[in-house]
């Protein structure tokens, strides 16, 4: 079993609940309003993601995907895991 752990800066996160793909397919997200406000409330009570070093283990990747496409964040994955 393989562990990746995505994450992104918030600004992007709030522009890829707008895309057409993600209201397409993620009903609640329509309602951009109330998905941005959940996103930034949920981030003020909740840790999102894993602090670094705190997961050690070799089948695991955390990838910031920001900045990356997601074939580019498709190869990191194949090449970490030789898949």
């Amino acid at each position: 079993m393989y562990f990746v752990e995505p994450e992104a800066e918030l600004d992007e996160r709030l522009e890829r609940n707008k895309s057409p793909n993600r209201l397409e397919h993620k009903p609640k997200k329509r309602d951009i309003e109330w998905s941005e406000n959940n996103l930034k409330e949920t981030m003020k009570m909740h840790r999102l993601n894993s602090l670094h070093g705190e997961i050690e283990k070799e089948e695991y990747i955390k990838i910031n995907n920001t900045y990356l496409s997601a074939k580019e964040v498709a190869e990191m994955i194949k090449e970490k895991f030789q898949l």
